[in-house]
């Protein structure tokens, strides 16, 4: 009986202790990655801003060559379709609906 409690006791020492070292470790990383973001975000900002100003530029270079190309190219006239309503009734085809 001795034997059982003693394992029992040492057992659940070892799940206390880990369990803490869990707990105390999870601190410990949750305030490094602050620190480290905080880091990262002061070295990191720069770039983003530089990023911003890249993406802004290339969007309104792309919307300036869609401009100059829709110029230069001729329209064709296009009539528009009238599209009767269609009921798939097999894969492939199509029956006209009455509305």
């Amino acid at each position: 009986m001795r034997s059982v409690r003693k394992i029992f006791v040492a057992l659940t020492g070892l799940a206390g202790g880990a369990l803490l070292t869990l707990i105390i470790t999870r601190i410990k990383v949750r305030n490094s990655r602050k620190r480290l973001l905080k880091k990262v975000d002061v070295f990191a900002e720069p770039f983003k801003e530089r990023l911003d100003e890249f993406i802004d530029i290339i969007v309104v270079t792309f919307d300036a060559v869609t401009e100059v190309i829709a110029t230069i190219l001729p329209r064709r006239n296009t009539k528009p379709v009238k599209r009767e309503p269609g009921v798939r009734t097999t894969p492939g085809r199509y029956v006209s609906a009455k509305v």
